[in-house]
This record gives structure tokens, C-alpha cells and sequence, in this order.
């Protein structure tokens, strides 16, 4: 692209955004030792893979979670109202209406502040809705982290069996 085909005010815009993504390509995120003074220790009632998991996010540098979830996320979602309850800090949920928007969003959000986000979504069809944006996104070198649930294996017997309609869709 050049100045003369975009205004010199977006094309300078554009250049350090390039800048930007030329940057977090050399760029590492290291996967850090959860801190010893994270949430759960504050608060021995939040001791759950959930408040594990959320405390995780925010250890590897993610504040942000575009969120289109499913029946199989309500244990972080429980996990978000504990801590908020217990006044401890969590990556911000924003709540996204569809996958691809999510994975758009998150993108967009890389690009705007160098930061890497996550996006959550809805087993099957929705990580199939998220595909192509986090193939888009791939492809631009942005660091979002894709988390889907997974699809009951069996039919019935055990906890979290397949044994409502909505498993089947």
C-alpha cells in the first residue's frame, strides 16, 4: 500500500500497526508459574479448576475473553461469580452473539493494543463457526487462545452423559 492510495492519515495508521505486528512476530509468551499470591490463595473457597483456570488467563497476560458459550461452560462461568462475590480480579467476559464475531473481536483487539486475547465458544458447531477467523488470525501471527468445550462421549451412565436434546444438535 502506499500514501497516495489511502490519506496520509490512515496510511500512517497503517504503517504502525504494521510495526506493531512486526514486533509481536519475534514476540514469545512464555507460560509463566502461576504467582504464589494468586485469587485462590486469598480464598480458600475458590480452590476449583475453574478459579485454576481464570487465574491462568490473566498469569499468560490475557484480560480479555470474547465469550459465545454453550451448556459446557457453566463451571467458569460459576468460577467468574465467585471471584467477582470475593472482589478478586478476573479476565473481562465480554459476551459475543456469534463465533465468528468473537474471533473477529479478539483479532481486532490484538491489533489495537498487542495484546493476546481468548475467545470462547460452544462445542462442535461453534468451533466450526470459529475456524475461519482463527485461520484468518493465524495468518496475521495473533496470539488468541480458542477454548471450546467437548461433546458428552457417551450416552448414559455417567455424569455429564449425552442425555439431553441439546448434545445431539
Amino acid at each position: 500500500l502506499s500514501g497516495k492510495r489511502l490519506g496520509a492519515r490512515h496510511y500512517s495508521l497503517y504503517k504502525n500497526n504494521q510495526r506493531k505486528i512486526a514486533a509481536t512476530k519475534t514476540r514469545t509468551y512464555p507460560i509463566h508459574n502461576i504467582r504464589q499470591d494468586n485469587f485462590m490463595s486469598k480464598n480458600p473457597k475458590l480452590h476449583s479448576v475453574a478459579a485454576n483456570f481464570l487465574q491462568s488467563l490473566l498469569d499468560r497476560g490475557i484480560d480479555h475473553v470474547f465469550a459465545n458459550a454453550g451448556t459446557d461452560f457453566a463451571p467458569i462461568i460459576e468460577g467468574l461469580v465467585e471471584a467477582k462475590k470475593a472482589g478478586i480480579k478476573t479476565p473481562e467476559f465480554i459476551t459475543v452473539p456469534h463465533e465468528n464475531v468473537a474471533i473477529a473481536m479478539a483479532h481486532g483487539y490484538f491489533l489495537a493494543t498487542g495484546k493476546p486475547a481468548a475467545v470462547m465458544v460452544h462445542v462442535t458447531v461453534g468451533t466450526a463457526n470459529a475456524l475461519c477467523g482463527l485461520m484468518n488470525a493465524s495468518r496475521d501471527n495473533a496470539p488468541i487462545l480458542l477454548m471450546a468445550g467437548r461433546t458428552p462421549s457417551t450416552e448414559k451412565g455417567h455424569i455429564g452423559s449425552r442425555n439431553a436434546s441439546i448434545h445431539w444438535g
